[in-house]
C-alpha cells in the first residue's frame, strides 16, 4: 500500500505547474491562434483589405421580399449598408434612427440596405416588423457579404458613394443623428 501511495505522490510532483509553464503555454496558444488566423485568411477568399477611398466590394443580396439586388445596380446613388442581427441589443437601439433617416432620404438619391448577420429567418422578420423597417433587407447567407466587408460584429454600417467608393465605415452603434446626417451628406449624389 505504501508503494502505491509513493508512486502517486511522485507523479504529482512531476505535474507541478510553474509560472514558467503557464507562460510557455500562453505563448504557445497565442502562436497557434495567430497561425490559424493567417491560414484562414489565406484559404478563404476574402479579397483585399477593405479601405475607405477604395471601391466597395461588390455583393448580391436576396431580400426578404425575394428581390435580388447588387451593389453595381445602385451606381449613381449613395448606399448605406447596415449589418445587424435581431439578437443584437445595439442593433435594436439604432433601428429607429436608421428607419427614420431612410424615410426622410427616400427619393433623394440614397438607398438603405440592411443585412441580417447570423440570424434565423423568423427572428429577423420579427425584428423588421417590430421596428417597422421599410428599407431593403436580406440575410447574409453563408456570411459571404460580411467576409467581404471584414465584419467584426454587429452593428456595422458602411457608407458608399454614388461611384461605388467606400466613403466611411462605422463599427458599432449609430447614436448621433447629426453625425449620421453629415455622413449621409458625404454620399449624396
Amino acid at each position: 500500500m505504501h508503494a502505491v501511495a509513493s508512486g502517486i505522490s511522485s507523479r504529482k510532483a512531476r505535474l507541478r505547474i510553474t509560472p514558467a509553464l503557464v507562460l510557455a503555454l500562453a505563448v504557445l496558444t497565442l502562436l497557434i491562434t495567430l497561425i490559424g488566423l493567417v491560414t484562414y485568411r489565406l484559404l478563404v477568399d476574402v479579397g483585399p483589405p477593405l479601405a475607405v477611398g477604395q471601391p466597395a466590394p461588390e455583393f448580391q443580396l436576396e431580400t426578404f421580399g425575394g428581390e435580388r439586388i447588387s451593389l453595381s445596380e445602385l451606381r449613381g446613388q449613395g448606399v448605406v449598408l447596415n449589418f445587424w442581427a435581431s439578437w443584437c441589443g445595439p442593433c435594436r437601439a439604432e433601428a429607429e434612427l436608421l428607419e427614420s433617416a431612410w424615410r426622410r432620404e427616400q427619393g433623394r438619391g440614397i438607398v438603405f440596405i440592411g443585412i441580417a448577420y447570423l440570424d434565423q429567418l423568423p427572428a429577423a422578420q420579427r425584428f423588421l416588423e417590430e421596428f417597422h423597417v421599410t428599407y431593403l433587407n436580406g440575410r447574409d447567407k453563408g456570411s459571404h457579404i460580411s467576409r467581404q466587408y471584414d465584419l467584426l460584429g454587429v452593428p456595422e454600417t458602411y457608407f458608399i458613394d454614388p461611384n461605388g467608393i467606400l466613403a466611411r465605415q462605422h463599427k458599432g452603434i449609430l447614436t448621433d443623428p447629426d453625425q449620421f446626417q453629415r455622413w449621409l451628406d458625404q454620399i449624396r449624389p
